[in-house]
């Protein structure tokens, strides 16, 4: 008996972990930044970013990060989860504001209340724009990803980039159906054998 409830106490805790510990890798990972990109201000022309994105798989993502710089003080971003560069704000999934704190380019990280929910292939963008009208700043080329894109009139026009943008998504994928009764049946093979014995 006491077999029997160690093996449904493991199986029951191996599922659960499956369920919910998040991956040991990015869903994405647009790699380290490589240099300053386009710069991202409210001078004469008021540029925005797009970096898209698509996971493998349908994902709950819980932490969205990309490589910006700031140069002067009171630079701040706005950044657009999207599944569309068309009517930004209309069609956002979540929406938060970044304040670089230097001149150096690095990954900023931010999360949502809770995990939003991605479908696995479906292409998704980080749009990344001035917040005020101090704001001058960039944000970073990467050697890994999809090309980025520039607009120069808020969102109406957009032109791809020759390289990527460094972002970053983090995670938990989904398990699928199939998965978890693979799992329920290698730990059946397992275990039988501690039920044998504790059948003795």
């Amino acid at each position: 008996m006491t077999y029997r409830r160690f093996a449904i106490g493991l199986m029951i805790t191996l599922c659960l972990l499956l369920i919910s510990v998040p991956g040991w890798a990015w869903l994405f990972d647009g790699g380290s930044y490589v240099g300053s990109g386009p710069s991202l201000n409210n001078g004469s022309t008021l540029f925005w970013a797009a970096a898209p994105f698509v996971l493998n798989s349908d994902s709950y993502a819980g932490e969205f990060g990309t490589a910006l710089s700031r140069s002067s003080l009171n630079t701040s971003f706005t950044v657009y989860l999207t599944p569309s560069l068309v009517n930004i704000a209309g069609s956002a999934l979540a929406q938060w504001t970044i304040s670089p704190t230097g001149p150096i380019m690095q990954y900023y990280y931010v999360q949502p209340d809770s995990p939003i929910l991605l479908t696995g292939g479906k292409p998704y963008f980080l749009v990344v724009m001035p917040s005020n009208a101090d704001s001058f700043g960039g944000i970073s080329y990467s050697s890994y990803g999809y090309y980025g894109f520039l607009s120069g009139d808020q969102g109406a026009t957009w032109y791809k980039q020759a390289m990527p943008f460094a972002v970053r998504v983090d995670g938990t994928v989904v398990p699928e159906p199939g998965g978890l009764s693979i799992l329920a049946i290698g730990m059946g093979m397992l275990l039988a054998p501690l039920r044998r014995l504790a059948n003795r």
